[in-house]
């Protein structure tokens, strides 16, 4: 028998599985030194849409999450990561397209975050935001990230007749903001909202997707 204390935990994961990928960046455009390690753990709310079977609607509900990373800097200007999460696993890396200098007024930054993850249902997706940060006293950073994102969520047998694959295109942006609070841990509050501008199923049936929106936030918490 599950004890009581466990049973919250378990049908969070049961019900973030299903279907729903993690569109946290939770990452500044600010690669990290080469050879440094970063730690991330960051609650979340997450957008987890679900296709029905008979009437091609596809609803979407807000589902808790909970995020990890490990980030690792591999030269000065490139880093990568190993995330996980509730419902996913995923990689990425971070490319710095150009580095915030100390003598601009306004010192920005901008990178490319390739991102790829997938979950246990065999749903998958593939993103690239682009980071542009924004340096704020001496180690802050405002980071706006629009991005272009595949999302295919795996079809699944049902009681009756099996549920088709739906597939999604989604642009968004996300806004998160890097707080130091002390050398070696920072807070990185995030959201980000998406729209999908285009979405199908695998049978060809219209899907009437409510609202179109992908909605995330996020609460890092970054250890160095």
């Amino acid at each position: 028998m599950v004890g009581r204390p466990l049973l919250l935990p378990i049908a969070l994961w049961t019900l973030s599985a299903s279907a729903c990928l993690s569109h946290s960046t939770l990452t500044t455009a600010r690669p990290i030194e080469k050879g440094v390690w970063q730690a991330t753990i960051a609650p979340a709310l997450s957008a987890a849409p679900s296709p029905a079977i008979d009437d091609g609607r596809t609803d979407v509900a807000l589902l808790p999450n909970l995020e990890m990373a490990a980030r690792f800097g591999i030269s000065s200007r490139v880093d990568g990561a190993v995330r996980f999460s509730l419902d996913d696993v995923g990689v990425d890396i971070k490319v710095a397209l150009r580095l915030p200098d100390d003598e601009d007024a306004l010192r920005v930054g901008v990178a490319l975050n390739p991102q790829l993850r997938s979950n246990a249902m065999e749903s998958w997706m593939v993103a690239l935001p682009m980071l542009i940060g924004i340096d704020l006293w001496e180690r802050d950073q405002l980071v706006f990230g629009p991005s272009l994102r595949y999302e295919h969520l795996d079809g699944y047998l049902g009681i009756f007749e099996r549920v088709p694959d739906v597939s999604f295109l989604v642009v968004g942006a996300s806004v998160g903001y890097l707080i130091y609070l002390s050398r070696s841990f920072a807070l990185f509050p995030e959201i980000y909202l998406g729209y999908s501008i285009r979405h199908w199923r695998e049978d060809g049936r219209r899907i009437d997707l409510e609202g179109g929106l992908f909605p995330n936030a996020a609460l890092g918490l970054v250890f160095f």
